[in-house]
């Protein structure tokens, strides 16, 4: 079994419910309050994604998307024309008849009444009463809808294969193509302010645009594998998940990739700020990071512990840009948790940055080091487990 654990500075990690279901979109309202969906499943947070409970389901089907307004009233739609609400964060879901069976791949509210959902066939539905009733509307496309988004009450984005594009300006009574220049599938939409909309999809493509969707630029993502989710929380930062992780700090003008605990194809990013996110995917993965990412640091449980502190040298080494550090916790002081920190020096003794600084119980840890904006040269890091000191020499290359 791998278990992936918070070092209290950088890393993502790894949290597990219990469960193998497929995770499709998830949600916080706070730093606390979270929800994901995913295959036949409701999962419920109140502790920032330590412990997830499943909440009732009223159908049983795939959720594809899931859409909260506030910490109680939240939506989510799924296979074969579902749609579900709940008024009470989640404690009752109750099923909302829709006029279709397309597969709703997304729902989004632009205000408390006003919502769409996209899907299937070029499916658009909207409700201006709260899902007491809903209409069917025009697309003037056949294809899969993959995301809808509401940047205002009035102005929305819906993105789908083939590069389709549509943008409403009256609270999507009506739809309009917008020209993308791509026939890449679109999967997700965000939108870091009323005009900076990012949108990702099939082999690579993230396309921006500045004046509210009007029009869209295509950026260099520095991957041409499919990005399945992109979440900016500002401007500035924003990151792309699917078959590999992307992550911009200039508005999308440069794209670096970034380590995961895990080689699965992620399904759905979302951050409440540029430090703190959360990704899920197959096999019931939900990733946390509390640093944006930039280190991940793994507790491997293994049925037998050795009595002496080994800290292992990195690999690979040389490195760039990413290398991994392993150490054992000892099993002669399993009484008790021992204060561990891991930290890495410049041949100046300047510090660069802490690895790990929390306490552990003996057992197998390994902390992936990725470096940003360091220059070439000799670096050192340095193991603190109580009483016990090691450092050693690492190499990084340009």
């Amino acid at each position: 079994m791998l278990l992936r654990s918070s070092d209290g500075g950088l890393n993502w990690e790894n949290i597990s419910y219990g469960n193998t279901n497929w995770l499709l979109d998830i949600q916080f309202r706070s730093f606390d309050e979270g929800w994901c969906v995913g295959q036949g499943v409701i999962l419920f947070t109140s502790d920032g994604g330590t412990n997830w409970v499943e909440q009732n389901h009223p159908t049983g089907g795939y959720l594809y998307s899931l859409h909260f307004q506030n910490s109680n009233d939240g939506w989510a739609s799924g296979q074969s024309g579902d749609v579900i609400m709940t008024s009470d964060a989640g404690a009752n879901w109750v099923e909302v008849p829709t006029p279709v069976t397309a597969e709703l791949t997304s729902i989004h509210f632009a205000n408390f009444n006003i919502g769409v959902c996209v899907g299937s066939s070029g499916t658009i539905i909207r409700t201006t009463d709260r899902g007491t009733n809903w209409d069917i509307l025009t697309s003037g496309t056949n294809v899969q809808l993959n995301d809808v988004v509401f940047t205002a009450t009035d102005y929305g984005i819906i993105a789908g294969n083939d590069g389709i594009i549509l943008k409403t300006t009256d609270a999507g009574e009506n739809w309009n193509p917008v020209n993308s220049s791509v026939t890449s599938d679109l999967y997700s939409i965000s939108y870091a302010d009323f005009d900076i909309v990012f949108i990702s999809g099939q082999n690579g493509t993230i396309l921006k645009s500045t004046n509210g969707g009007d029009s869209f630029s295509e950026l260099n993502s520095e991957t041409t594998g499919k990005l399945n989710s992109i979440y900016f929380p500002d401007p500035e930062t924003g990151w792309a998940v699917g078959a590999e992780t992307v992550i911009t700090s200039d508005s999308g003008n440069t794209w670096t990739k970034q380590i995961l605990p895990t080689n699965l194809a992620m399904s759905k990013c979302f951050f409440l700020n540029v430090q703190t996110g959360w990704i899920c995917g197959p096999n019931g993965v939900i990733l946390k990071t509390t640093t944006g990412g930039v280190t991940s640091v793994f507790n491997e449980t293994i049925n037998s512990i050795p009595e002496s502190h080994i800290l292992y040298q990195n690999y690979p080494n040389p490195f760039n840009p990413v290398t991994r550090i392993r150490f054992i916790i000892p099993s002669n002081i399993k009484d008790q948790i021992s204060n561990v920190i891991l930290k890495v020096f410049d041949v100046l003794g300047n510090e660069v940055t802490t690895l790990v600084n929390e306490k552990k119980q003996p057992g197998v840890y390994e902390v992936e080091f990725v470096t940003s904006g360091l220059s070439s040269g000799v670096y050192f890091y340095k193991l603190q487990a109580g009483s016990l000191v090691e450092t050693k020499k690492m190499i990084f290359l340009k």
